[in-house]
């Protein structure tokens, strides 16, 4: 096994912005996504490496976008991983559209 590894948040904020900086001076300030669904693998099966993964559902962009960033409800530090895994499907389009 592994050994355990500890990320900084404040320096994954910091990469974070750095990272949508460039994003933003290649792409500009508003991106126009052409997908909206993808496939998503869920995050207990993404790092289980006893084998491979059986199962894959669908996300979407705009659901993603809807749910993490358009809705300002109040953030549960409990609820955290809810919004992280929604943020991941709109980073992955962003990586997407900044490849094309």
């Amino acid at each position: 096994m592994a050994e355990p590894v500890t990320v900084s948040i404040a320096d994954l904020r910091a990469a974070l912005v750095r990272t949508l900086d460039a994003t933003e001076k290649r792409l500009g300030p508003e991106v126009t996504l052409d997908m909206d669904y993808y496939w998503h693998l869920p995050v207990e099966e993404a790092f289980n490496m006893a084998g491979e993964p059986q199962t894959f559902t669908v996300g979407q962009v705009s659901d993603d976008l809807a749910e993490a960033v358009h809705n300002e409800h109040e953030r549960l530090p409990e609820e955290a991983s809810h919004d992280l895994s929604h943020l991941v499907g709109v980073f992955r389009a962003l990586e997407f559209a900044a490849r094309s």
